[in-house]
């Protein structure tokens, strides 16, 4: 016997669903993890959907029955990998109270509210691949005719993938279309099925930190309203808070309908590339947006993609490996008379053979280029991590490259002059122009949790005062501006908040410094903002100190 909407019953859902687990619930609607027996496969299983079930009281309304239905008709119509896919809908009418249900693809994994709770903001690639693949859906979704309305990190899941792979655009799934709705509607309390029976014209409804300008202020909503909360999400993707953080919600609306757009790079430096891109979708009138879904991920993969100034990309097969004889033998032979002025005829040769050599040069480091895209959008590890390719990095350093003398004759080239890595100090621009300043280039960009501000250089390698040669990168990594909350119980409340205070957190001084700790409010291990408050829960009874141990700057998870 399996729980189900109703309650225990020995029937199958409908006929046909096995209430399995309950996914999730919200005002309108529970989802439950079913076994589908009205679709089988070809060994006749049946088929692991999620059953998306009207609330009784709710259902017990014709108009909302007929609203949540019209909920599923419209997801029908989008076809698309990175929407949730709708099988079937329609009517339990057994009983006193009809129960309408949606069967939709069941999506295993975390969402994108999830994944940055647990690991952090996302590096400019990794985000640029989640956007991918949610703008896709949201350009299906819009062609239908169809604007989902609450575009938020906790509506896109993450579908099957494991903790330490690498995002995907296939992954993403757009879920949870119970506000959307054609074009020119509004998010108001009297749209039915929103505020579950309560209507009220003032009531806004959707996901506060993510509403367009004019859904705050309750006005009518298009694809551009999508467009808006997927530049907000963004930004949450890239900084771990979402735009206009504020304390307050009046405050969080009141901001979005007056101030600027927020750039990211001001909470995270390595954002910087994708500042552009964020600040156009969050432009507070329609107009000033992106035309579409479409046009918003063609600016979005630019900003992310190396191209060259100006002139067609010329694709051109090329090798890394030591030119063979043939090779040097046709590139090498140039008469002396090459170096003769323009106007004898032998300049024309020298012309020729620099048109020849040019392209192909131009072509190596063009697919080096490519080659680096590629693995950083579908390699392993963070696409955050993936090194910049350099001209200097470009041709192996074991491998001389020949240069054309004169004589005709090869001749390699001398070993690179050799520079000391500087020191590096505050934020990746900071550090961008102090390797720059010596002809060197920043490699991987890695992340961390510790005790200091988003942004700011905690370790590089290799370390200052190495010797390397000129074009050389230099991996450095950065704090996520966040950490966690170290164990303190037992301790001092003078040594706690010393503690607490080097791991980035701020402490009340409200409490004797001699009382003892019996623990505090985030417990400890919860993974907070640097800056954050942290609150000491003390023993008022004497109780015996433990062995205090020494500040750690980053506590262990």
């Amino acid at each position: 016997m399996n729980s189900s909407p109703d309650g225990p019953e020995q029937a199958l859902f409908g006929g046909r669903f096995q209430i399995g687990e309950l996914l999730g619930a919200g005002g309108s609607a529970a989802v439950y993890r079913c076994e589908d027996f009205g679709q089988l496969d070809a060994q006749g299983r049946p088929r692991v959907v999620a059953l998306k079930v009207l609330h009784p009281a709710l259902s017990e309304n014709q108009a909302l029955r007929e609203a949540f239905l019209r909920e599923a008709g419209r997801l029908a119509e989008v076809n698309h990998r990175n929407v949730a896919a709708v099988y079937a809908s329609g009517l339990r009418d057994i009983g006193a109270t009809p129960r309408a249900w949606i069967a939709l693809e069941a999506v295993d994994g975390p969402t994108l509210a999830e994944w940055v709770a647990e690991r952090g903001p996302l590096g400019p690639y990794q985000a640029a691949a989640v956007m991918d693949g949610l703008l896709r859906g949201l350009q299906a979704a819009h062609d239908a005719g169809l604007v989902h309305r609450d575009v938020a990190p906790g509506n896109v899941i993450l579908h099957d993938v494991a903790p330490d792979q690498v995002i995907t655009a296939a992954a993403v799934r757009l879920v949870d279309f119970g506000l959307a709705d054609a074009p020119g509607g509004t998010v108001v309390g009297d749209d039915v099925l929103l505020t579950a029976g309560q209507r009220s014209a003032t009531t806004i409804v959707g996901s506060v930190a993510y509403l367009s300008p004019e859904q705050a202020s309750g006005g009518t909503v298009g694809p551009a309203s999508d467009l808006y909360q997927a530049g907000a999400v963004l930004h949450f993707l890239l900084t771990g808070q979402p735009p206009f953080h504020r304390a307050t919600m009046a405050e969080t609306l009141r901001a979005r309908l007056t101030d600027p757009p927020p750039v990211p790079s001001a909470l995270l430096p390595s954002a910087r590339r994708l500042d552009r891109v964020v600040v156009k979708a969050l432009a507070t009138t329609a107009e000033g947006r992106f035309a579409n879904a479409e046009e918003f991920r063609q600016a979005l993969l630019a900003a992310v993609t190396v191209r060259p100034t100006d002139g067609p990309t010329r694709v051109m097969e090329a090798s890394w490996e030591r030119p063979s004889p043939a090779t040097r033998q046709t590139l090498a032979p140039v008469p002396s008379a090459a170096l003769a002025p323009p106007s004898t005829p032998s300049a024309e040769a020298g012309s020729s053979l620099a048109r020849l050599i040019g392209p192909v040069l131009i072509a190596a480091l063009a697919i080096a280029v490519v080659a680096w895209i590629g693995l950083g959008m579908a390699g392993s590890g963070s696409l955050a991590a993936m090194p910049m390719p350099t001209a200097a990095s470009a041709t192996p350093s074991s491998t001389p490259t020949p240069t054309v003398s004169p004589s005709g004759k090869d001749t390699p080239t001398s070993s690179p002059a050799q520079v000391q890595v500087p020191a590096l100090y505050g934020d990746l621009a900071s550090a961008q122009a102090a390797l720059r300043a010596v002809g060197l280039e920043v490699g991987r960009v890695r992340i961390t949790d510790s005790a200091e501000p988003a942004g700011r250089v905690l370790a590089q390698s290799p370390a200052s005062g190495t010797a390397v040669a000129v074009g050389d990168s230099v991996d450095v990594t950065l704090a996520t501006g966040y950490n966690r909350v170290p164990p303190v119980a037992g301790m001092s409340v003078a040594a706690a908040r010393t503690l607490l205070t080097t791991t980035g957190f701020s402490v009340p001084d409200n409490a004797s410094p001699t009382l003892v700790v019996a623990g505090t409010q985030p417990a400890a291990g919860t993974r907070l903002a640097v800056g954050d408050g942290v609150v000491l829960v003390v023993d008022t009874e004497p109780t015996a100190v433990t062995a205090e141990p020494s500040a750690s700057p980053t506590p262990a998870a």
